[in-house]
């Protein structure tokens, strides 16, 4: 848990608290992805490690200010190798944005997000592979 405390802080300058909050919470996260888009950072966790928590993907979305968006409508997109894809909206959860991943892996999956704000649209895309989930699991 330390370890993952320290390396947000690293990745990220402005760690929303909901960001600390969930991480305390579930205690089987790992970060994935941190990006700055158009001004406003987006951080990645994989969470589920126990049996009892299914694997899900959360976004955490901060403004320039490092301010929590929390009224953003989260579009996730999720397609695996053999290009079935899944499109879900994305459950809102401790001041992030959730996705659930049980049943939706393998080698590779190709991960399309778009968040709408009242500010605007927010588009990122990248590949999470099988290692980042064994090391979750």
């Amino acid at each position: 848990m330390k370890h993952l405390f320290h390396t947000l802080m690293t990745l990220t300058a402005h760690t929303p608290w909901a960001l600390h909050t969930y991480a305390a919470d579930i205690n089987s996260e790992l970060a994935v992805r941190t990006i700055t888009n158009q001004g406003f950072l987006f951080t990645y966790l994989l969470a589920g490690r126990h049996e009892n928590i299914d694997r899900q993907l959360i976004l955490f979305v901060t403004d320039a200010k490092g301010e929590p968006v929390n009224d953003a409508q989260v579009i996730f997109t999720v397609i695996d190798m053999q290009g079935t894809n899944l499109l879900a909206e994305a459950t809102p959860i401790n001041g992030g944005y959730a996705l659930g991943l049980n049943g939706w892996f393998s080698s590779v999956i190709r991960i399309e997000t778009v968040v709408a704000t009242a500010r605007g649209m927010l588009i990122d895309n990248f590949h999470l592979t099988a290692e980042r989930m064994d090391k979750a699991a």
